[in-house]
């Protein structure tokens, strides 16, 4: 365990890489590390592909408890991924939006208005399955916050997976602004 948390803290992209690869796969890792969860969510705060492993780790292992963790962890220069640096930034955005939504899904947290106003933005992303995520995740938490992003969705999308999603989403919301929507598809 150690050797992870060296790895993590190394200079070496493919070693943080890998390093947090292993600890996705095997989230009891994260408590066996010497120094625990300061030092993993230290290593945490820099940006790289290390981020998206990690943060599913952590969403598995801590629950709320880092949810403003993950939250502060978006990157929106991977709102539209066309780069290197953008396309890993859009995994780790969606990397987030997924851990938040399992903590809902399988620890019975609850979410609010913080969340939903910072997974809303990712509705916009130029990602198809960063988009489902953000919906999903905004579905879950039910929170009132995420409605305007949702009927933008609804309105400018062509994709069928998107405006269904976005439905269900909306449903699960019960905002009474989205009624006419709602009906309407």
């Amino acid at each position: 365990e150690a050797k992870l948390l060296k790895a993590l803290q190394s200079d070496d992209a493919e070693a943080q890489q890998r390093a947090a690869e292993e600890i996705r796969r095997d989230p009891i890792l994260l408590s066996k590390v010497p120094g625990g969860k300061e030092a993993i969510l230290s290593v945490f705060e820099n940006p790289g592909r290390h981020q998206g492993p990690l943060a599913m780790a952590m969403g598995k292992t801590w629950g709320a408890s880092v949810r403003k963790n993950l939250v502060e962890a978006f990157d929106e220069s991977g709102l539209i991924p066309t780069s290197n640096g953008e396309r890993e930034a859009n995994a780790t955005n969606r990397a987030i939006l997924t851990s938040l939504y399992e903590m809902i899904r399988d620890q019975g947290v609850k979410l609010g208005a913080y969340e939903a106003n910072a997974a809303a933005l990712y509705v916009g992303a130029g990602d198809v399955q960063t988009v489902l995520s953000a919906i999903t995740l905004l579905g879950a938490i039910g929170d009132s916050a995420g409605t305007a992003a949702l009927l933008t969705a609804l309105a400018e999308s062509d994709n069928n997976f998107i405006v269904k999603n976005a439905v269900i989403a909306l449903g699960n919301i019960r905002d009474a602004k989205a009624g006419d929507e709602l009906i309407y598809h």
